[in-house]
């Protein structure tokens, strides 16, 4: 009788393995076929790997998440990757009692039944300590899962008469080397399967401002495992760690719940709960799904600082802002030289975040200096500069250093604050500055502008040959330019004179040379005069040939007696006048003529 009962036992085994190994997971194929077609499976997996909301391991993935135009085999998934496709894919599917709780007897939708084929296969399957199972147990086992197959042989979606294939699962006759055979998938299956395995998934925002706080909850579908050890993972890139909620900045976290007080960009990353579980066989971790957090915000915008004054006043104008999605400012600070400022001192006024100004009062050279506005939020400060200081200035001259040229000393002008008063002032021997007076007729066209002054010269004489500056003056201060000295060049005129007599034609030739050295001015004018007086070269008819500065000499034509006299050539540029020796034509030209 014993051996009759052990083999009656070994055969319930057999055939509530055969059923596990080929029939629980049948319904399952058809449903996930019903409500998602192959062709059709990558996208809606994508979508949900995206938002998060499920995980799958990389053997699973090699399965099920084929991109087109590979199609999955549905027939090739096990019970658990069906039912994780099921529970997060079909959502019209929903147990009575919600998924990964255990259905109530009066529980019969088509959720319930695929929950209990999960539980059926954990539950009980995955606890066999041998490969026996009494009658009594197998038959409540039988009647349980032909319940089952009896409901959800009516769905659309299902082409198979499940409960027939149990009926003939149940008929087949035991073998011990198909008991083997079940014996080594069952250990397998023990060391690769959980016990009624729970599910935990984690939830909470992706996406916080810096500074803000964030906050992650771990969820559990059974409510036994509540008690369990929940351990907290952040990856960013190739780096994973741990996280010890007992840091200050995780301060408020729970076994169940992790807390970042103040998020910076230091907590981006993917985040995710592992579930310690620990088996008769072995210890196992759970993990969640994963939240990748973006940590948004920027640092504040920061102008360029600007300056201005008042009647003894520098006032230092800032405007900073913050873009969309970016923590406010919390703290703004002023340094001079990079030394903190005590805005208490009565000397400064503003400079907080609300003043939008920061006033010295009664400027001085003391306050020669690099000033600093930093304002800083959550993710970070940002700095702009200004240097207050006395003018620089740097002069130019356009002029060529003639006598008589124009000459124009042009100012650039660097001053932070604006310089309020130039003067021009002039030297003759460097040290001794005068002030110079624009207004004179000398100084026609100058300006003295602050920013831009300018001292023109319209004719350079050898009074003009001077050192000139220019004087600028600031709130902080004053401070002259280079020196710019004027040489003023030039000397009259050179002439040579010559006669040349041709009695044949009865006229004569007062041969003009005329030329100034370098760095004089040309050459203005030049004409003859007769006896002291300047010849009109138009009268007579032509007799005196024209007489120009390219050309100096005089042609004259019949000469006679009216022409004796005393001849001088005179040239003008803007130095002076030079004259001539003086040409005698006397009476021995007339009767030489005469003569003739």
């Amino acid at each position: 009788m014993a051996s009759s009962s052990s083999s009656k036992d070994k055969h319930n085994f057999q055939c509530f393995t055969e059923a596990n190994l080929e029939l629980t997971k049948l319904p399952l194929v058809d449903i996930l076929d019903s409500q998602i077609k192959p062709v059709d499976l990558f996208q809606k997996i994508r979508s949900l790997l995206l938002s998060r909301r499920i995980t799958l391991s990389t053997d699973q993935r090699k399965l099920c998440y084929l991109p087109p135009p590979n199609l999955p085999d549905y027939k090739a998934f096990d019970v658990t990757l069906l039912y994780t496709l099921i529970r997060n894919l079909c959502s019209g599917l929903e147990p009575t009692r919600g998924w990964g709780k255990e259905p109530g007897p009066n529980d019969t939708q088509i959720g319930d039944d695929i929950e209990r084929l999960r539980l059926f296969r954990n539950k009980h399957f995955a606890h066999l300590s041998s490969a026996a199972i009494p009658d009594d147990t197998f038959k409540d086992l039988y009647n349980t899962l032909k319940s089952v197959f009896n409901r959800l042989k009516l769905h659309p979606g299902c082409s198979v008469d499940y409960e027939q294939e149990l009926i003939e699962i149940k008929r087949s006759k035991f073998t011990y080397e198909k008991l083997e055979i079940l014996k080594t998938y069952l250990e397998r299956h023990k060391r690769a399967c959980l016990p009624d395995e729970p599910d935990i998934w984690i939830s909470g925002k992706d996406e916080v401002i810096c500074g803000n706080s964030v906050e992650f909850k771990a969820n559990i579908d059974h409510s036994e495992f509540l008690f369990l050890s929940i351990t907290w993972q952040k990856r960013r890139g190739e780096n994973i760690r741990c996280i010890d909620i007992s840091e200050e900045k995780y301060s408020g976290s729970t076994n169940s719940k992790l807390l970042i007080r103040s998020a910076c960009k230091g907590d981006e990353g993917e985040y995710s709960a592992f579930l310690s579980i620990e088996s008769n066989w072995k210890k196992y971790k759970l993990e969640s799904n994963t939240i990748s957090l973006l940590v948004v915000g920027e640092r504040p915008f920061l102008n360029d600082l600007e300056v201005s004054t008042e009647e003894e006043k520098i006032i230092i104008h800032y405007n900073y802002g913050v873009l969309e999605k970016s923590p406010m400012v919390q703290h703004i600070e002023w340094t001079k030289n990079d030394k903190l400022l005590n805005l208490e001192d009565e000397k400064y006024i503003g400079g907080n975040l609300e003043a939008k100004t920061f006033t010295i009062f009664s400027p001085s050279n003391d306050d020669r200096g690099k000033y600093s506005c930093t304002v800083t939020n959550a993710v970070g400060p940002v700095t702009k500069h200004v240097d207050l200081d006395i003018p620089r200035v740097e002069l130019s001259v356009e002029s060529t250093g003639f006598f008589g040229s124009k000459a124009t000393i042009r100012s650039n002008v660097f001053s932070c604050p604006l310089p309020e008063r130039v003067q021009w002032q002039k030297s003759n021997n460097k040290r001794i500055f005068l002030p110079v007076d624009i207004t004179a007729p000398a100084y026609s066209g100058s300006t003295d502008v602050p920013r831009s002054a300018i001292l023109v010269i319209p004719k350079l004489s050898f009074d003009e040959k001077l050192f000139y500056r220019l004087l600028v003056r600031n709130k902080i201060g004053q401070n002259y330019s280079n020196p710019i000295y004027l040489n003023v060049t030039g000397s009259p005129p050179n002439i040579t004179v010559s006669q040349e007599t041709n009695i044949k034609n009865k006229s004569v030739k007062l041969c003009g040379n005329v030329f100034v050295y370098d760095n004089s001015p040309g050459i203005l004018s030049v004409y003859w005069a007769k006896d002291g007086k300047k010849i009109d070269i138009t009268e007579n008819g032509g007799k005196f040939s024209q007489v120009t500065i390219d050309e100096p000499s005089l042609n004259i034509k019949d000469v006679n007696l009216d022409d004796i006299g005393d001849y001088q050539l005179t040239a003008t540029n803007a130095v002076g006048s030079t004259k001539s020796d003086v040409i005698k034509l006397g009476i021995i030209v007339y009767v030489y003529n005469l003569a003739l």
